[in-house]
């Protein structure tokens, strides 16, 4: 059987041929690595493979094709070849490459590290800073991990959200930052011990005891749990004590009080002092005080008690509209 062609049909359907050439769309070749290391926290397909193309902006929108979400820093995922397929279709770039790529690739992350000591230490820095009442020292809680971070610079800068510390367990924020970006915030829980020299009670005190240096001594104690009003140094003036004090405690400033210098019934001056008049008359002490301390007394030939407060033994004053 033989088939005769027409030679004009011939040359019709080779120059159809030769335009649908021309016209075809570029495409690229993609050869996908079995493994590879990515450093920003998004995977593009130039991260996991050669990309040739001879159309350039192709080329460009092929290598920045966004694959998926990259791991977290020092940590790697796998990809399948149906993954990058699907990636490529979703950035319509299907049929635009002739891809080549093992069943699954790995890609990890690249990585620094801030040392779980190094956080800990950025913690206890910002908590030494603050003022406190005698020596401290601040501890860890509990062990913290190192920390992963991006490639880059690392800083670590201790922050607090309340706005004073306080002795004993604190919370506080480490924001770590990469190249001067924060890239994560870090709990960090610390001790904050507190020593400081205290008057100790050396032997058991009566109420009403005076405080004298054969009954006290200054020791050196952690005092991170006590409390605030601790005497911190020898007593340098004639005190009592307003409660017994058991051998060994710590003497807070609560516990003792000046010996008073007038007493119930003692005769008195009173002088009542204004901005422009001061008259002194005599009384009687009702109440017993020392000085600085408010007492009752009643003036000479009358019954009416009235307040003054005690400036020396035997002397009481009375100020009208403030001391003077």
């Amino acid at each position: 059987m033989t088939i005769t062609v027409k030679l004009g049909l011939v040359l019709t359907l080779g120059l159809t041929l030769m335009r649908l050439g021309a016209n075809a769309a570029p495409v690229g070749d993609v050869l996908a690595r079995p493994a590879s290391e990515v450093s920003g926290a998004d995977v593009k397909l130039g991260d996991i493979a050669s990309v040739r193309c001879a159309d350039a902006a192709l080329d460009k929108k092929l290598k920045n094709a966004y694959i998926c979400a990259a791991p977290l820093p020092g940590n790697t995922t796998k990809l399948t070849r149906a993954q990058i397929v699907v990636a490529l279709t979703r950035n319509g770039l299907k049929g635009s490459a002739n891809l080549l790529a093992p069943d699954v690739i790995t890609v990890t992350r690249l990585s620094n590290s801030a040392t779980g000591q190094a956080i800990f230490e950025a913690a206890r820095d910002f908590a030494l800073a603050a003022p406190w009442p005698g020596e401290v020292v601040v501890e860890p809680v509990m062990k913290l991990r190192d920390q992963a971070t991006p490639p880059g610079k690392i800083e670590l800068l201790a922050r607090s959200r309340a706005q004073k510390l306080s002795p004993g367990r604190n919370t506080l924020l480490v924001d770590v930052l990469v190249d001067g970006t924060k890239y994560t915030t870090i709990q960090v829980s610390v001790l904050v011990r507190l020593f400081a020299p205290v008057l100790i009670a050396t032997k058991s005190i009566s109420k009403s005891e005076e405080i004298e240096a054969g009954n006290t001594r200054l020791e050196r104690i952690e005092i991170t749990d006590l409390a605030e009003d601790l005497i911190r140094e020898p007593i340098s003036k004639s005190v009592t004590t307003t409660c017994p004090i058991a051998e060994g405690a710590a003497i807070r400033g609560c516990w003792v009080v000046e010996p008073p210098v007038i007493r119930s019934g003692d005769n008195v001056v009173v002088t009542v002092v204004g901005r422009l008049v001061r008259v002194a008359d005599v009384g009687v002490a009702v109440s017993t005080g020392a000085a600085g301390q408010l007492i009752k007394v009643r003036l000479s030939g009358s019954a009416r008690e009235v307040r003054g407060t005690v400036v020396a033994p035997g002397q009481v004053e009375i100020y009208i509209y403030g001391r003077s």
